[in-house]
């Protein structure tokens, strides 16, 4: 009698945990749904927000050109390698669903800008070197471009400049 007890709390159990196990993969299916919504009206405000991106791609460009021609970038650059010029939450995708992902973007001594990610402690990449190549636009988020370029417009990436120097005092 005791054992069918055992057996009958056994089989309610399972059946719960089965149960619960059903609801979950419901609901993950349900939340990865979403997810994919959600990335695909994301790339395709994106794709309609190219011609923006390219705009500020290329006045990102024009001021790195015209920067690395200074005698403020030959003094900075005859001291350092590289200095961290701007960093921000990643800009080369959306990443909506958990915190700590962050991007660095680097200005090297050759004058290359480099924009790399990691999330937490890590840096995982991606790193994406800014060219010429205008289709190089395409990897960024606009809001990323945009966060960029308004520090440029307004002259506070010098002061970021100046903030990574002091550091390496």
């Amino acid at each position: 009698m005791k054992a069918e007890k055992g057996i009958e709390l056994l089989d309610k159990v399972f059946q719960k945990h089965k149960t619960k196990k059903k609801t979950e993969k419901q609901k993950e299916r349900q939340e990865d749904l979403i997810r994919r919504k959600n990335k695909k009206s994301f790339l395709l405000e994106e794709a309609k927000l190219l011609p923006k991106k390219i705009k500020l791609y290329k006045q990102i460009l024009a001021w790195r050109n015209k920067f690395i021609k200074s005698k403020q970038f030959k003094r900075v650059f005859s001291e350092f390698d590289e200095l961290v010029i701007f960093w921000s939450k990643w800009g080369h995708m959306e990443f909506p669903e958990f915190g700590g992902g962050w991007s660095r973007l680097y200005l090297e001594e050759s004058g290359k800008l480099r924009y790399w990610a990691g999330y937490k402690w890590m840096p995982i990449g991606p790193e994406i070197v800014f060219t010429d190549n205008l289709k190089n636009a395409e990897e960024f988020t606009y809001k990323y471009l945009e966060e960029l370029y308004k520090l440029i417009e307004t002259g506070k990436i010098y002061k970021n400049i100046a903030e990574e120097v002091n550091e390496e005092d």
